[in-house]
This record gives C-alpha cells, sequence and structure tokens, in this order.
C-alpha cells in the first residue's frame, strides 16, 4: 500500500498544517500528562484501594473500547477526523476539570466513562490527521518528528507542575485549560478532501490476516501495560517517593521518547515496520521483569530505558504499519480498532494487575504481566516467520523487502 500524503495536500501546505499538528499535540500530551501520572495517585489520595482503582480504570477502558471503533468509523464516513478530534479536546477538557473535583469513587466512575468517550476521540484521530501531511520522501521520520511534540509536552508538564505545586488537583485543573487550548490549531487544520469520505469499512479491516493477528499480539502486549505504565507510579509512592520525583519519574519516559521518536522515524524508512513493532515487543516483557526485582524507588528509573522500544519505536511503527494494510477508506477505523485491541488489554489487565497486587505483591504482578506480554511476542514473531515463508514462496529464495 502506499505510504505517501494524498495528492490534495500542497507541498507549499504541509509546513503550516504540520505545524499546527505539533502545537495541538504537544498541547494535548501536556494535559495528558499530568492525569497520566498522578491519576492513580490522586484515586489513593482519596481513598480507593488498588482493586477499586482498577475497577474504575476498567470502566474507562471498557467505554473507550466501545467508543472508539464507532468515532473510526464516522471520520472515514465524514473525511472529517478534523471535527471529531476537535470535539474530543473539548470533552476531554471537561472531564479533567470535573477530576480535579472528584472525591468518591462515584466521582472517579463517571469521570472513566467520560474519559473514555473522549480520549479516543483524540488519540486515534490525531495519527490520522498527521498522515495526511506525511513528507512523500521519508514516512517515518516525518511522523517521529511531529510526535516527538507531544513527548516535548508531555515532559514539560511532568518537570515543571510538580514544582508549582504538589496539589494533584490544581495540577488536574492546569490540564484541562492546556486541552482546552490543544482545540484551537486545529480550527485552521481543514485538510478533509471529500475524496476521502467512504463507508468505513470495519468488515474490510477485520478480514485482513496479517492486520489481525497484529492485533491479537497487541492483546497479549497491552495486557502488561496497566502494571507497567500505571500501577508502578503507586508502587514508587509506597517505596517512599515523592510528587516529585512522581513526576521524574513519568518525565524520563518523556525524556526517552524526545530521543526515540526521531530515531524510530528513521529506522522505519530503512528497515519498515515490522521489525521495530517485533522489538517493541520482546523488550515488553523484559521492562515487566526487571520492575519486579526492583526495591528502592531510585532504581525505578532504570527500567524507563526499555521506553525507546516498548513505546517509541511502536509509536511510529503502529502508524505506518496499520494505514498501510489497511489503505484509503478505512485508515480511521483500522487505527480504531488498533485502539481498541490495545484498551482492551488494558480494561482486562488494569483490575487484574489491581488484585494481583493487592492480594500477593506487586512483584508477583509485575512477573505476571510480563508472562502475557510474552505471549503477544511470541503470536507477532510466527506472524512474520509465516510471512516470509510465504513470501519466499511465492517470489522464489530472495524473498521480500519489508
Amino acid at each position: 500500500m502506499d505510504l505517501h500524503p494524498p495528492s490534495h495536500v500542497r507541498p507549499e501546505d504541509r509546513r503550516r498544517l504540520m505545524l499546527l499538528l505539533r502545537v495541538s499535540v504537544f498541547l494535548q500530551m501536556f494535559a495528558f500528562g499530568a492525569v497520566f501520572a498522578f491519576g492513580a495517585v490522586w484515586m489513593e489520595e482519596n481513598g480507593l484501594g488498588d482493586f477499586l482503582k482498577g475497577k474504575v480504570m476498567f470502566t474507562g477502558t471498557a467505554v473507550w473500547l466501545v467508543t472508539a471503533v464507532l468515532w473510526g468509523v464516522l471520520a472515514d464516513r465524514t473525511g472529517r477526523a478534523d471535527r471529531v478530534c476537535i470535539l474530543g479536546c473539548v470533552l476531554m477538557a471537561g472531564a479533567m476539570l470535573w477530576l480535579s473535583f472528584c472525591r468518591r469513587p462515584l466521582h472517579f466512575f463517571a469521570y472513566a466513562t467520560a474519559s473514555g468517550i473522549s480520549a479516543p476521540m483524540i488519540r486515534n484521530m490525531m495519527p490520522l490527521l498527521a498522515f495526511v501531511v506525511l513528507s512523500r520522501s521519508a514516512a517515518g521520520h516525518s511522523y517521529g518528528r511531529y510526535r516527538i511534540w507531544g513527548s516535548i509536552g508531555y515532559t514539560i508538564a511532568l518537570l515543571g507542575l510538580p514544582r508549582l505545586t504538589e496539589d494533584i488537583g490544581v495540577l488536574l485543573r492546569i490540564s484541562a485549560g492546556a486541552m482546552l487550548l490543544a482545540v484551537v490549531p486545529l480550527l485552521f487544520y481543514g485538510a478533509h478532501p471529500p475524496g476521502e469520505r467512504s463507508h468505513g469499512r470495519l468488515r474490510t479491516v477485520l478480514a485482513n490476516r496479517e492486520l489481525m493477528w497484529f492485533f491479537v499480539a497487541m492483546l497479549f502486549h497491552s495486557l502488561a501495560a496497566p502494571g507497567i505504565y500505571r500501577f508502578s507510579q503507586v508502587y514508587a509512592k509506597r517505596l517512599g517517593a515523592d510528587v516529585p520525583f512522581l513526576g521524574l519519574y513519568s518525565a524520563t519516559m518523556g525524556i526517552v521518547a524526545v530521543i526515540g521518536l526521531p530515531l524510530a522515524g528513521r529506522a522505519a524508512d530503512r528497515f519498515g515496520p515490522r521489525p521495530l513493532i517485533l522489538l517493541a515487543f520482546v523488550t515488553q516483557p523484559l521492562r515487566a521483569l526487571m520492575l519486579s526485582f526492583i526495591g528502592t524507588y531510585e532504581w525505578l528509573l532504570l527500567p524507563q530505558l526499555f521506553h525507546f522500544f516498548t513505546w517509541a519505536s511502536l509509536e511510529v511503527a503502529y502508524v505506518l504499519f496499520v494505514t498501510r494494510l489497511a489503505g484509503e477508506g478505512s485508515r480511521a477505523t483500522a487505527l480504531s480498532v488498533y485502539a481498541a485491541v490495545m484498551v482492551l488489554g488494558v480494561m482486562v489487565g488494569s483490575p487484574v494487575a489491581g488484585y494481583l497486587a493487592e492480594e500477593h505483591s506487586y512483584a508477583f504482578m509485575f512477573r505476571v504481566s510480563a508472562a502475557a506480554a510474552a505471549i503477544g511476542a511470541v503470536v507477532f514473531g510466527a506472524l512474520l516467520l509465516h510471512r516470509r515463508a510465504v513470501a519466499q514462496a511465492d517470489a522464489g529464495p530472495e524473498g521480500v523487502q519489508d
């Protein structure tokens, strides 16, 4: 499939459009940063135990799972992914503001529902908006350069906001304001040609065998995500970490991503997206396993280096991989199915991780997470081996290139 941007985008407009997207993703990830880093801690400060926190996370991801594909189909049918994203930013800003005032379990469940509706409108549509204006000559590098601004915003939020105040409620209100500002550049985006409209065929996406096996692998990969990305924050706090360290802990992922995204983009252009995806799948269980052996919160920074592979490489590679296989007319739907599968893993993994941490130990929870992620690596590795065998049979001993 062609990875070049659609021909309706004039070269002289590409730089302006990409600048608008960079500003918006900067503000979006600035806003998401505080919620991601301190959301679980905020729930704990308001009396929610590990298992109840897991159920709140389950609720948010369940709603995301139900709505994500619907937004993708809507974007394909209307050709207006930008409007879906704008509405998502507005709704997400309101949800973040509400979260800052949450005190009871019911309040947090209401937030989880609102964020589950609005978050996929942003996270699933922004990659498609960027894809439309990618550079013809280096799609991977161009996407990495765009996405790096989200990591910069994320890092600045986590390093700067905790030094302004340790009141997590105030941090969340600042984040809500940033998310609302992210709407402004999207109002001037406008790259939505009528020719891009389609029926948004979900059946076409589900009939693609390579995509489906990738989604299966991604499901197991995502089962480890709650432990690695969410409960590790609470684990650090229980080991004695303060709010500034928690900000630093999450900010290291942003720093690694700032370095890793452009490198991953260049690697995707040179080697194709599949090797980068395999690398992400292989290193995810190693990251979870390393967390299980750490008993001093300062050493939790070490596994963050794996973020270069488990997130930065995957963030670039999956967009190129999914949009290439889906083709025109189903790209928003395919990206939304990918996100739905990812959050399904998080939805299942969150309460399980909470239960294992509360009833057994964090070390045991991290090891179970590592085992689940290892299954995803095996599935995707088997897919690549099967693909190579079929390609060699069809094309001769020389095979094919990614």
